[in-house]
């Protein structure tokens, strides 16, 4: 069969074809969901009902943040292929492992996060089993989507918290080292390291940005802003800039 007659010829309802649909599937839900998510805690309204109902319906900063980064750990992991060249059915159970694990590791701290509190910097195995399949998820979905190079800088920074006390590392930088417990269980359990002030502004700021102009440049509301101030200010010395500015 010719590449014409392959492109000519109707789509079939294979399996690869249901299930690479079901993972289609699955994104838009994640997608939606965590929209809903994020527009609930940016809305006064939670605190209302939350007062009418006696129900715990508003969540903390750590608690948003955790949430936040189950999302968006299950949409990375689940939208870019495991590994390149493999066989689908194999693939497919690596993506959805990763994503279990990932959301595990989030969803652990959220549900433990009394008993995490009360051990008081003394972390058992689970807390640092659960840190280090965190991290590892992370930088597993850093890489998928983003590629190696920002997986690289993170990981020399990360070697240097490990061999900090290294002969080979110079007087000025030199530190007693860390570790891979003790920097895992901080990096994870503490508000300084993934779940630090970075994925915070995202969870309260950058995400609702994106999607708010996601909605404008779907809806054709962007075009019509921008050919609004070109029709106003166009015409004006300068008027490009002002336009661009106005927009």
């Amino acid at each position: 069969m010719t590449a014409k007659a392959l492109q000519d010829a109707p789509e079939q309802a294979t399996p690869f074809r249901q299930r690479e649909q079901l993972s289609g599937r699955a994104l838009t839900i994640i997608c939606i969901t965590w929209s809903l998510f994020q527009l609930w805690i940016a809305a006064d309204f939670p605190f209302y009902l939350s007062e009418l109902t006696g129900l715990k319906l508003v969540f903390n900063g750590q608690e948003a943040r955790q949430i936040h980064l189950a999302f968006g750990l299950g949409l990375g992991l689940l939208a870019y292929p495991a590994i390149h060249q493999l066989h689908p059915a194999i693939d497919r159970v690596i993506k959805y492992l990763l994503v279990a694990v990932g959301v595990s590791a989030c969803l652990y701290l959220f549900l433990f996060k009394l008993d995490i509190a009360n051990r008081a910097g003394l972390p058992n195995r689970f807390d640092l089993f659960f840190s280090l399949a965190g991290i590892a998820c992370v930088a597993v979905a850093v890489y998928r989507s983003l590629g190696l190079p920002l997986l690289v800088v993170a990981g020399v920074f990360l070697l240097y918290v490990l061999f900090g006390d290294a002969d080979y590392v110079p007087d000025a930088m030199r530190w007693k080292g860390a570790s891979v417990n003790k920097a895992s269980w901080h990096f994870w359990m503490q508000t300084e390291g993934v779940f630090g002030v970075a994925l915070g502004v995202s969870t309260s700021m950058i995400f609702l940005f994106v999607l708010f102009g996601a909605l404008l440049e779907s809806s054709g509301a962007g075009n019509y802003f921008i050919k609004l101030s070109f029709a106003a200010l166009g015409h004006l010395r300068g008027g490009p800039a002002k336009a661009a500015v106005a927009a």
